[in-house]
């Protein structure tokens, strides 16, 4: 719950907020969620712009054709691996409002909001190098359900495209990422690849 609000107030307050900075439980408080409810929805659009410069758009489910890539959040990740990839879980509209004193004076009080909740995949740490010039695709793997930073949710607006996530079969699958969980389909029973590649 602290992230959902967090990530609302984020995006209802004006102005650049720094993605480190946490927001007090007074920031908080000043948060209301309209009748206390998430509304989900089966699928969002996302329009991109393609290679050859056209206009298309992206359906992502949030149970099918649901990998994602987002650009890195700082610049020393941006240098090392420019893209986050992470898998929709879920889909949610919220109207949701803020009496805080950034949000009052320029954008209203009160917006209907998109988020993804997000399970992120991290990048392979023995993979040095990737991208065409080496032949080899990005290397990732779900991070840790302990890890802190394994599920987040996204604005669709930083969505540069659906994408598609190869399992790598050879390394095989476990069920020590993440015990039993909402965050898989049925199909996968409770267990995940311990390693995927990204299609480029």
């Amino acid at each position: 719950m602290l992230k959902l609000e967090d990530h609302l107030l984020t995006r209802l307050l004006v102005g650049p907020w720094d993605s480190e900075e946490e927001f007090t439980q007074a920031d908080r408080n000043s948060l209301r969620i309209d009748n206390h409810r998430l509304y989900i929805k089966k699928f969002i659009r996302i329009n991109y712009t393609t290679d050859d410069l056209r206009r298309d758009q992206d359906t992502i489910g949030s149970r099918c054709q649901n990998d994602i890539m987002v650009l890195s959040g700082s610049d020393e990740d941006r240098d090392r691996n420019p893209y986050w990839f992470g898998r929709v879980i879920s889909i949610f509209s919220v109207k949701a409002s803020t009496s805080h004193q950034k949000a009052i004076s320029q954008r209203g009080n009160s917006a209907v909001v998109d988020v993804l909740f997000i399970r992120w995949f991290g990048h392979d740490s023995a993979q040095v190098d990737w991208g065409l010039h080496c032949g080899r695709m990005p290397k990732v793997g779900f991070l840790p359900a302990e890890n802190p930073g394994a599920f987040g949710f996204v604005n669709p607006d930083d969505i540069l495209r659906r994408t598609h996530i190869i399992p790598d079969f050879a390394s095989g699958r476990t069920q020590e990422i993440m015990g039993p969980s909402i965050a898989r389909i049925d199909s996968e029973n409770d267990s995940d690849y311990n390693f995927y590649y990204v299609s480029m």
